[in-house]
């Protein structure tokens, strides 16, 4: 239940901040995910940075083999948002503790990002 209006600010909001992202950490691709579109949930996103790591983790998974074979490789992406999002969230969110990867440290990378938002230009 989001009206026009709203809509059209988050969607400055979501630009903004995929910018800030493109600029601060340089990804191959960001992918943008809208989800709480159920009624009685909140409207919220996930927004993915792609880095060629990311692809390689995927390609070495062997339980993620199967992605590969419904990949087609368009655009330049092995595979698609989907499939990123899905890696993403099982392999370094919920197993964020055993993944290998070094922790972010949040407050920095907001610190970060903030400084690139031009918040007058999306108020």
């Amino acid at each position: 239940d989001v009206s026009m209006a709203g809509l059209s600010e988050f969607g400055h909001i979501v630009s903004a901040a995929t910018k800030a992202i493109q600029e601060t950490f340089n990804p191959k691709h960001v992918f943008v995910g809208r989800y709480g579109v159920m009624p009685g949930n909140l409207l919220h996103l996930h927004i993915v940075p792609i880095y060629g790591w990311l692809e390689e983790r995927i390609d070495t998974d062997p339980r993620y083999s199967f992605l590969s074979v419904l990949a087609d490789g368009a655009n330049g992406l092995r595979y698609d948002a989907a499939d990123y999002l899905l890696y993403t969230w099982r392999e370094l969110v919920e197993r964020a503790e055993i993944c290998g990867i070094d922790p972010v440290d949040i407050n920095d990378a907001v610190k970060k990002l903030v400084s690139c938002i031009d918040l007058d230009s999306i108020a």
